[in-house]
């Protein structure tokens, strides 16, 4: 199973309160702010560590 799958089932299972830029990075229901979020993703990559880290910690409780 692939990590960001394993690692979200297991925040759904404890059933932990995700929060958006803390937990994950937010994407538009439709996907129109994709590229951004992507280009954004791919500039702050210690960003991107630091929201993983915040969801293993999560997921760990």
């Amino acid at each position: 199973m692939p990590y960001a799958q394993t690692l979200l089932r297991n925040l759904v299972y404890k059933n932990v309160q995700l929060k958006a830029g803390y937990h994950f990075v937010e994407v538009e229901d439709d996907f129109s702010n994709l590229n951004e979020k992507t280009t954004d993703c791919l500039e702050h990559p210690k960003e991107v560590k630091q929201i993983t880290s915040d969801a293993m910690a999560s997921s760990l409780k």
